[in-house]
C-alpha cells in the first residue's frame, strides 16, 4: 500500500506539471522554475519507490523512469502500466494480513467499538474547553437515540434486541473511554512540573498523547512478535487483544483512524478502487469513523460565518459517510434480491435523505477543493468558501419529481442544525442497520 500511495503523489505531481499557466499570474520565468521544482520532487519520489525492498509490493520490474523534459507522456502512460502491475499484490498483501491477524463477528463488533469510543472523543463534552458541541447536537443526543432514549423523527421506537445490544455496546465504549482518558490525565500530571510545556495546557495535552502513543506502539510490537511466533497456532483471544491494543495507540495519534475499517473503505476501495468486498458491518463502523472527523471539524470551525465554514471543511467525511450508506444498501437490496424475501437497508426514508444530501455535499467539497472553478479563476480564500457554502445551504433544489427542497433542510440553517441532521441520519441509519443484522444473525442461528 505505500507504493500505491507514492504513485498517488506521483499522479498528483504530474497534473500539476501539465497545468496550464495563466501569463497574466506568473511570469514565464516563474512559470519554468515551478516545473523544474516539481520535476526534481517528482523524480526524488521516482527514486524511493524503485528503491522499495518488498517484492511483493515492487517487484523488480515494477520500476519508473526519470522525469524528463521530453517524456510526460510516456512516463504517465507507465504510471498507469506500474498501478495495474502493483493492485494484485496489494490486494493479496490486504487478505494476508486479515488471515494472520484476525477476522470475523467479533473483530467487526471490536471495530464497532473503538469507533464509537473514537467518535465519543470528539462529539463529548469536555470540561476544561470553552468551545463544546451545542447541546442537542452532541455525544449525549446520539447516545440518546442508540439506547433508544430518544424516539427518532419517524416515530418508530428502538427494537428491544437492537436496544440492549446497543446499552451493552455503550458502556463497553464509555468504560475504554474513561481509562483512556484517565492514562491522558495521569499523563499530563506527570509532565505538569516541566517549566517550557507548563506554559500552555494544550502543549501538555500534546506531549502526554505523543508519550501515550509511543508507549502503545511498543505494545502492540510486542503483540504481534507474540501473534507471529505462534502462527496458525494464534488464538483469537490474543489476536484481538492485538487489534484493541492497535485501536488505543491510534486513540492518542493526530486526526487517526482508530480502526483499519475507515482506511480499508477509503484508501483501499475509494482511492486505490481494489473493490474489496467488505463487510456490512465494517461500513457501518466506518461510518461512524466518518462521523468522528465530522465532530471534531465542527468543534474546531472558527470565523464569523462557522455555518459556512463547517459545511465545506466537513464535507469530505460527509461524503464517504454517504457512500458507505450507498454500499450498505447495495449489499442489502442485493441479498435481499436472491434471496427472494426481506427488504434492503437503510430504509427508504432514510435513502430518500442520503439522496438529498449527496448532490450537496458534492458541491460542498468542490467548494473546499475549487474543483469547480475554472482556470481563469482565482482560488477562493477560505472566507469566499464560507460564503459560497452557506449561499448553497439557503438555495432550493429540485427534488427527483420536480419539486422544491429547501437544502436547508438537509444542510442545517446553523452549525448545530448542520451537526444534529449528520448525527440524526447516523443513528438512524445505525439502528436500522442493526436492527438489519441482529435479524440475519437470529435466522442463522
Amino acid at each position: 500500500m505505500i507504493s500505491e500511495y507514492m504513485l498517488k503523489k506521483l499522479a498528483k505531481i504530474l497534473k500539476d506539471i501539465q497545468k496550464e499557466v495563466n501569463p497574466q499570474k506568473v511570469t514565464p520565468e516563474k512559470a519554468q522554475q515551478d516545473k523544474v521544482d516539481l520535476r526534481n520532487k517528482f523524480n526524488d519520489l521516482v527514486r524511493d519507490f524503485n528503491e522499495l525492498k518488498s517484492e511483493k509490493v515492487a517487484p523488480k520490474k515494477t520500476r519508473l523512469e526519470r522525469l524528463e523534459e521530453n517524456n510526460v507522456l510516456e512516463v504517465t502512460s507507465r504510471m498507469g502500466e506500474v498501478r495495474r502491475e502493483l493492485i494484485p499484490g496489494v490486494a493479496e498483501e490486504y487478505n494476508k494480513s486479515k488471515e494472520d491477524y484476525g477476522t470475523g463477528a467479533e473483530f467487526d463488533e471490536l471495530a464497532m467499538v473503538m469507533s464509537l469510543v473514537h467518535m465519543k472523543e470528539f462529539w463529548g463534552k469536555k470540561p476544561d474547553e470553552t468551545e463544546q458541541h451545542p447541546e442537542g447536537a452532541n455525544w449525549t443526543h446520539f447516545e440518546k437515540r442508540m439506547g433508544g432514549k430518544e424516539v427518532p423523527e419517524n416515530g418508530k421506537e428502538v427494537p428491544a434486541r437492537v436496544k440492549e445490544v446497543n446499552n451493552a455496546l455503550l458502556e463497553r465504549v464509555g468504560n475504554i473511554h474513561a481509562d483512556l482518558v484517565k492514562e491522558r490525565q495521569l499523563k499530563m500530571e506527570e509532565l505538569e512540573n516541566d517549566p517550557e510545556l507548563a506554559k500552555n495546557k494544550k502543549n501538555i495535552e500534546m506531549r502526554a498523547n505523543n508519550l501515550l502513543y509511543e508507549e502503545y506502539l511498543q505494545k502492540v510490537h510486542e503483540k504481534r512478535l507474540e501473534v507471529r511466533g505462534l502462527g496458525p497456532n494464534a488464538s483469537k483471544e490474543i489476536k484481538l487483544e492485538l487489534q484493541e491494543l492497535q485501536s488505543k495507540a491510534l486513540f492518542f495519534a493526530n486526526e487517526a483512524y482508530m480502526t483499519a475499517i475507515g482506511a480499508e473503505q477509503v484508501v483501499l476501495n475509494q482511492q486505490l478502487d481494489l473493490d474489496l468486498e467488505l463487510p456490512t458491518a465494517q461500513y457501518l463502523a466506518s461510518i461512524i469513523e466518518q462521523t468522528t472527523f465530522v465532530g471534531e471539524q465542527i468543534a474546531h470551525v472558527t470565523g464569523n460565518n462557522k455555518h459556512g465554514r463547517a459545511l465545506w471543511k466537513t464535507s469530505k467525511y460527509v461524503n464517504r459517510i454517504v457512500d458507505a450508506i450507498e454500499t450498505i444498501f447495495e449489499q442489502t437490496d442485493e441479498l435481499a434480491k436472491k434471496a427472494k424475501t426481506g427488504e434492503a437497508v437503510p430504509s427508504e426514508d432514510i435513502m430518500t435523505k442520503v439522496r438529498d444530501l449527496k448532490p450537496l455535499g458534492e458541491k460542498l467539497e468542490a467548494i473546499k477543493r475549487d474543483s469547480d472553478l475554472t482556470e481563469d479563476e482565482d482560488k477562493r480564500s477560505d472566507e469566499k468558501k464560507d460564503e459560497d457554502a452557506k449561499t448553497l445551504a439557503g438555495n432550493v433544489t429540485k427534488g427527483l419529481n420536480g419539486e422544491n427542497k429547501a437544502n436547508s433542510d438537509v444542510l442545517g440553517t446553523d452549525i448545530t442544525g448542520l451537526a444534529t441532521n449528520i448525527l440524526n441520519l447516523v443513528s438512524d441509519v445505525t439502528l436500522n442497520v442493526q436492527d438489519y443484522l441482529v435479524s440475519q444473525e437470529t435466522k442463522n442461528q
